[in-house]
């Protein structure tokens, strides 16, 4: 029987039809290279994939660990896990996506089932699980992409997840950690551009040069140092060539998750320029129209910005930043919202059992269209007039409250299309000058909430960021209403939220 052969993307044509023989040749040394690799992560065969990656790798760049198939859209390290299904249905299942056709194959008139099956020197499962492990370390080594999605819509953590094999999971969450925090760093790079004055006609000779820059915003165009540092993190910068990537860091609560998106190349999160940019200016969405109901708050492009079924972790965060912080009734409490939304949290706060006498409340909110509902009759404003309303961006707003004495018991952050690095200013910069001693705050945590592997990486990459800006975070798993979430996301054209539980951050400072 005739096999067929892997689709594979790569940077060279692939069809190789009309082409000079010397392209129509390398393309197909091409070809077959990606096949050799995907075969051998598959059989976790690490002596031929670290021959492999050699003989197909130049300079720094990670492309021979990131070869793609054209019809599943796997990885190395999608074949790497696929590898431990436990029957020939599930094998054939991984690799082709079909359960029920034999007829697919890997190439060569390699049977898929066979190419994936434990070779019989490969002893039991402890040693299976070994060499997978070996293998996927092999792949992050060489710059394997930790999150690039499949035409299942699944990165290889999901798989991971989705097959039970733990220990591989684990690994690709820590690998992702590696880069994010890798990126993070990045961000404080920028290219200089450095003119030669030897120039016998007086034109400027441009040379990138990367130098930490405060608050600088590089590495756009990868350096061989910037892609060796991404290879040392187990992920490679990304460009148009390379297969759409999961996840969102795009601040606590976006819409951006998981899908086609515009790429922060510096930063390695999603950034959706409709909503915010990757400096924080979310103006756009400031600008639509809002629509609310009893279930949950719209864009006018039928985005979910809030829903009602956050009632039930919002009302167990407010219980949490109260546990320890109740003061006696005759003592002033003082407790900040950033984000008023749907008014959730803050009449949460306004109702709570141990609500104390002497409340302060002050909530900052920059959208016109909840400031207008807060202040109609009827509305939050008129229903707790004892409420203070800072109105504005909290980047505008925050900064003055020094001047006004203002200092907080507790703090909430819930803003909507920001990014990740807009929060960790928050953090970083001015929660330490708001917050009593003792205090406590929190945040809504949706980073990365389109699937458990990304929610995994950036629930430890804040909790690494909090530590070395002076907090320590403990968090408490809350079940999520699925039956809520479900019948809020009928007829929502982005979801900023898709898993089954949430953590609950509770943040005090060190010490």
């Amino acid at each position: 029987m005739e096999s067929e052969a892997l689709n594979v993307q790569s940077d060279l044509p692939q069809d190789v039809n009309g082409l000079p023989p010397e392209l129509a040749n390398l393309a197909s040394t091409v070809d077959l290279a990606a096949q050799e690799i995907l075969l051998a992560s598959s059989r976790h065969d690490v002596a031929t994939l670290r021959a492999l990656l050699r003989e197909y790798t130049s300079g720094t760049s990670s492309a021979a660990a990131n070869v793609t198939d054209g019809e599943t859209g796997y990885t190395p390290l999608h074949a790497a896990i696929s590898g431990m299904a436990d029957t020939d249905l599930e094998r054939d299942h991984a690799v082709n996506g079909e359960a029920n056709d034999p007829a697919n194959r890997l190439g060569n008139g390699v049977d898929a089932r066979v190419a994936l099956a434990p070779q019989e020197t490969h002893g039991g499962d402890d040693d299976e699980l070994s060499r997978a492990e070996k293998t996927v370390k092999l792949l992050l080594q060489n710059g394997a992409v930790w999150n690039t999605l499949d035409v299942q819509d699944e990165t290889p953590g999901c798989l991971a997840w989705r097959m039970g094999q733990n220990q591989l999971y684990e690994l690709l969450v820590d690998a992702g950690v590696r880069a994010e925090i890798l990126f993070q760093r990045l961000d404080g790079y920028e290219e200089i551009v450095e003119v030669d004055e030897d120039d016998d006609d007086g034109d400027a000779d441009a040379q990138g040069t990367e130098m930490p820059v405060e608050g600088g915003r590089g590495a756009q165009n990868a350096s061989a140092e910037t892609e060796q540092a991404n290879r040392a993190a187990g992920v490679e910068a990304q460009d148009e060539d390379i297969p759409a990537n999961a996840g969102n860091g795009n601040g606590n609560r976006s819409h951006v998750q998981g899908q086609d998106h515009d790429r922060d190349a510096a930063t390695n999160r999603t950034t959706d320029i409709a909503e915010g940019d990757a400096t924080g200016d979310n103006s756009h969405f400031l600008s639509r129209k809002l629509t609310f109901s009893s279930a949950r708050l719209l864009d006018d492009q039928s985005n979910a910005v809030m829903m009602e079924w956050e009632r039930t972790i919002m009302s167990r965060t407010v219980d949490q930043l109260f546990a320890d912080a109740m003061p006696r009734n005759d003592e002033s409490f003082t407790v900040l919202n950033n984000g008023h939304g749907m008014g959730i949290f803050d009449s949460l706060i306004q109702t709570h059992p141990k609500r104390p006498k002497s409340l302060h409340h002050h909530i900052i909110e920059a959208h016109p269209d909840v400031i207008a509902k807060m202040r109609a009759p009827g509305g939050f404003l008129a229903s707790h007039p004892e409420a203070t309303l800072h109105e504005g961006r909290w980047q505008d707003v925050v900064p003055k409250f020094p001047e006004k004495g203002l200092e907080f018991d507790v703090i909430y952050f819930d803003t909507y299309a920001e990014p990740y690095s807009s929060f960790r200013n928050f953090f970083e910069e001015l929660v330490i000058g708001m917050l009593k001693e003792g205090g406590r705050w929190s945040f809504f945590h949706g980073l990365g909430a389109d699937r458990r592997v990304c929610y995994d990486v950036y629930t430890k990459v804040v909790e690494m960021d909090l530590f070395e800006a002076g907090f320590d975070v403990a968090w408490e798993k809350v079940p999520v209403d699925e039956r809520l979430l479900k019948e809020a996301g009928v007829g929502v054209s982005r979801k900023y939220w898709d898993l089954e539980e949430y953590r609950l951050p509770v943040v005090t400072f060190l010490g």
